[in-house]
């Protein structure tokens, strides 16, 4: 049975308690509530703090994969000081640009003239809390839709690393299965962010690096040869 995990970035409890409403109305009748989860972030009273404190946070939750997407309110107010929504937005999608983001306001444009920011993940606040209307009822089955492909791909893509890792431990260093590694995590970084890579943490990395001296070292020989 697949789950369901929203992450929420609003500071008013009663708006929290208006998307977790809204999603759990609109969701697919194939999906009970059970299979849904919501997670709050807690934000800090220090508006000058707030911005990467709770992208470090959101981008741990990412990588320990206990959000599948995340729903950040476009005007925080704490201690009477504003903080757009749009600075986490930011930080996030340059961090991990295929996480499913929506930034929630009643005010759009005022998002989208953000370059960074794509039309398509601005959610007017006000027409998605009218849940009996079309516009509501598309917008959080998109949300549902976007967790599943998420998911789907980043399950894919790690399942074909450590199938990659197993071959490179069994037979050894080749340059092709080599870069095959290198080219899935960076894949994979773009949907869950790595503090390690996985061949660090699968290799010993000073192996690793003796194994690519030789090859290059082989390489230049071999280059040499052909010359004379």
């Amino acid at each position: 049975m697949i789950e369901y995990f929203f992450g929420i970035i609003d500071e008013s409890a009663d708006e929290i308690l208006d998307i977790e409403r809204t999603i759990l109305i609109n969701k697919p009748t194939s999906i009970a509530e059970e299979q849904i989860h919501f997670f709050e972030f807690e934000l800090s009273e220090d508006a000058k703090k707030l911005s990467k404190e709770v992208s470090d946070a959101v981008i741990d939750s990412i990588s320990a994969g206990s959000i599948q997407s995340l729903i950040i309110d476009y005007k925080i107010i704490v201690q009477s000081e504003l903080v757009e929504g749009t600075e986490i937005f930011k930080k996030i999608s340059s961090l991990v640009p295929k996480f499913p983001l929506v930034l929630l306001t009643n005010v759009p444009n005022a998002c989208y003239q953000k370059e960074y920011v794509d039309a398509d993940k601005v959610y007017s606040k006000q027409a998605f809390f009218k849940v009996d209307e079309d516009y509501s009822k598309q917008k959080t089955y998109n949300l549902f839709k976007n967790i599943e492909n998420y998911c789907s791909v980043r399950s894919r893509l790690d399942v074909s690393l450590q199938e990659a890792l197993i071959s490179f431990e069994e037979s050894g260093y080749t340059q092709a299965v080599f870069q095959r590694i290198i080219e899935l995590e960076q894949k994979l970084n773009e949907y869950s962010p790595q503090e390690l890579s996985r061949i660090e943490e699968a290799l010993d990395i000073n192996e690793l690096q003796e194994a690519v001296r030789l090859i290059q070292e082989a390489n230049e020989l071999l280059g040499e040869t052909n010359e004379d």
